[in-house]
């Protein structure tokens, strides 16, 4: 298990900072993750995470007095923040967490191979690291997949130093960094290129959305900073330069390389099985001459990803633009 950790230069909005925690291990056993790894680790994950923090082993986190200190209530599950100010009405809120796994489809784990994904943790989720590097101490023995194929953990390190290693009794302190998204207008760009490295979820008026406009993925990427900064953040929500969203509408569509995937997964929550549909591959925009560039945000929406299931790792995407 491998943690690294990625700086973002200038106001920090997000309390504690951020954390990317990637995970490399050795594969034990053959088996393999299913339509897409996201949503096995992650089911894995939380089985793990609430086997080694709940004592009560009740059903529900809201008749605990410990969620809000409890590392599964406050990453896993949601349990709103005290004093929130936003979601009010919601018994959830968006998890102080998001995976980052292969983006491939049916992942096959063999014997003696590597493989690597990781959890990206905000805010308060940050100083509960030492729980999540243990519950996939505790995932990886048990197995993952069907076949409960078992992989050996190697280490964990922040990039800079090793803060723990198999069959280690204690988890060091570890670096901390920052996001922030610039106040100040971009350079201005002729073209910008978005790749969706693993699949979008997005939906308008109810239905998937197969070929995103930028100004909805510009949209989409301005929600999720302000949600989560209003939940979990500090120093208020960075303001939109004023055009940005109106320039990201006008872009213009240049080309197109999309897939849809449709992944299944079991909700245990729910009790029944379900296929969560996605894009992925690229698109090109042409921007508008001579207006400011989407980079700031674009470059946040890479670190929090967009659009439904970013817990499961969906929503990834990737930039490049075109100087002017």
């Amino acid at each position: 298990l491998l943690v690294s950790l990625y700086g973002r230069g200038g106001v920090p909005p997000v309390p504690g900072g951020l954390l990317d925690a990637a995970a490399a291990a050795e594969v034990r056993d053959n088996g393999h993750l299913g339509d897409f790894a996201g949503t096995t680790i992650r089911g894995a994950f939380g089985l793990a995470l609430r086997g080694l923090c709940c004592h009560t082993r009740g059903a529900r986190c809201d008749d605990c007095a410990l969620r809000h200190n409890c590392a599964y209530g406050v990453i896993f599950e949601g349990v709103p923040p005290p004093g929130r100010k936003v979601m009010r009405k919601y018994p959830r809120v968006p998890q102080p967490f998001l995976l980052i796994v292969p983006p491939g489809v049916r992942l096959p784990l063999q014997s003696g191979n590597r493989f690597g994904f990781g959890v990206r943790l905000f805010g308060p989720a940050l100083s509960m690291y030492p729980y999540v590097v243990q519950a996939v101490v505790h995932m990886l023995e048990r197995g993952l997949g069907r076949e409960r194929a078992q992989l050996d953990l190697l280490e964990v390190s922040d990039g800079s130093k090793v803060v723990f290693r198999a069959g280690a009794r204690t988890v060091k302190p570890v670096s901390r960094c920052w996001l922030a998204v610039p106040r100040l207008p971009e350079a201005p760009v002729r073209a910008v290129e978005v790749s969706f490295e693993t699949p979008l979820r997005m939906q308008l008026s109810g239905r998937m959305v197969t070929q995103p406009a930028l100004g909805a993925i510009l949209r989409a990427a301005v929600r999720r900073v302000r949600l989560l900064v209003s939940l979990y953040g500090r120093g208020g929500v960075p303001p939109v330069p004023g055009g940005l969203l109106d320039a990201a509408a006008a872009a213009e569509v240049l080309h197109v390389e999309l897939s849809r995937h449709g992944v299944k997964r079991f909700s245990g929550r729910q009790g029944r099985s379900m296929v969560m549909d996605g894009i992925v591959g690229r698109i090109r925009y042409r921007w508008p001459e001579g207006v400011p560039g989407p980079q700031g945000w674009l470059e946040a929406a890479s670190v929090l990803h967009i659009g439904k299931g970013a817990t499961f790792g969906f929503g990834r995407i990737s930039y490049r633009v075109e100087e002017a």
